[in-house]
């Protein structure tokens, strides 16, 4: 029973994160003007920056757990970019031309 929870926490903290880190890029490509060259790019890096600290964050607390966790995180991120994405991906070709 604990085994199941502890996977179920893992599985839900790696489709969390993917959906909070795709959002975050949703966010930033939304954000980003040409005419503020500047803060654009400091809003992209500085973006880029925070997504890569969650991650690690994420997956060195599950690898302190154990490597299965840290694989489960690993797999059920991954996965859940590609739904999600695959989801979004109607909304996207609906609104083709339309960036802001």
């Amino acid at each position: 029973m604990m085994k199941a929870l502890s996977a179920l926490l893992w599985i839900s903290l790696g489709a969390g994160t993917a959906f909070v880190v795709l959002k975050s890029q949703w966010w930033s490509v939304m954000a980003i003007h040409p005419e503020k060259l500047r803060s654009s790019k400091r809003l992209v890096v500085g973006g880029a920056i925070a997504r890569w600290i969650l991650i690690s964050i994420i997956l060195i607390a599950a690898g302190f757990y154990s490597i299965a966790a840290l694989l489960t995180v690993f797999a059920s991120y991954m996965i859940s970019r590609v739904l999600i994405l695959f989801i979004w991906q109607k909304r996207f070709e609906s609104n083709k031309g339309n960036i802001h």
